[in-house]
C-alpha cells in the first residue's frame, strides 16, 4: 500500500490518502476552503436566478395593462429558488466549519459526515470495528461502535481511498502507544507506514 501526503484535489487513486493538520490531531477528508466556495457557488446562483425571476414578474406586471400581463410559468416557478437558497445559509455555515472528513486525535476520531453537516466525538474506546462497505459502487469508510451506532463517510467526502484510511484508523485503534503522532499528520503516517509495511 502507497499512501502519500497531498493537498491536490480531484479523484483519490487506490491507496492514496490526503491529510493535513486540523484543530488538535490529523484530518482526512474535504478541505473547508474548497467544500464552502463550492457550496457558495450553488447558493449564489440559487438566490440571483430566483431574484432575476421575481424582478421580471414585478417588472411585467407593472408594465402591463390591467389584466393583460402573461408572465411565463418558468418565471413563478423559479420563484422557489428564493426560499430555498435561504435554506442553504445554514447548510453553507455548517459546511464550512464542518466539511465532511474525519480528525484523527489521541483521544478519538471526530466523524463529520455530509449527511448531518455535524461533528461526532467518538473516544478510541467506543470503536468496536473498523471497514469499508460499498453501496451502488461506492466505496465508503464505515466504524461501527459499541452502541451500535454506525458512522459512514463515502470516499467524495474523505477525498481519499476510504481502504487506506480504514487502514490507518485501524491501526491507532490496536496501537494506542503511537497515538501521540497523530499531532503530527506526516508523523502520523510515517509511524503507520513504519509498523505496518
Amino acid at each position: 500500500m502507497v499512501l502519500s501526503a497531498v493537498q491536490a484535489t480531484g479523484a483519490p487513486r487506490e491507496g492514496e490518502v490526503r491529510i493535513s493538520l486540523r484543530d488538535e490531531g490529523t484530518w482526512i477528508g474535504t478541505r473547508s476552503r474548497v467544500y464552502a466556495v463550492f457550496n457558495t457557488l450553488i447558493l449564489a446562483n440559487c438566490a440571483a436566478l430566483g431574484s432575476a425571476s421575481l424582478l421580471y414578474i414585478v417588472n411585467e406586471l407593472a408594465s402591463a395593462e390591467e389584466g393583460s400581463a402573461e408572465i411565463p410559468r418558468l418565471a413563478w416557478v423559479s420563484l422557489v429558488f428564493i426560499p430555498w437558497s435561504m435554506c442553504l445559509v445554514p447548510l453553507l455555515v455548517r459546511s464550512w466549519k464542518n466539511p465532511p472528513g474525519v480528525e484523527l486525535t489521541s483521544h478519538g476520531v471526530n466523524w463529520n459526515t455530509a449527511r448531518s453537516w455535524s461533528r461526532h466525538s467518538v473516544d478510541w474506546a467506543e470503536i468496536e470495528t473498523v471497514g469499508v462497505t460499498v453501496r451502488r459502487q461506492k466505496v465508503s469508510l464505515i466504524c461501527r461502535l459499541a452502541t451500535g451506532a454506525v458512522m459512514e463517510i463515502n470516499q467524495h467526502g474523505l477525498r481519499s481511498d476510504p481502504k487506506a484510511v480504514a487502514a490507518i484508523v485501524r491501526f491507532y485503534l490496536e496501537h494506542p502507544e503511537h497515538r501521540d503522532a497523530l499531532s503530527d499528520p506526516e508523523e502520523a503516517l510515517r509511524q503507520f507506514q513504519g509498523t505496518v509495511l
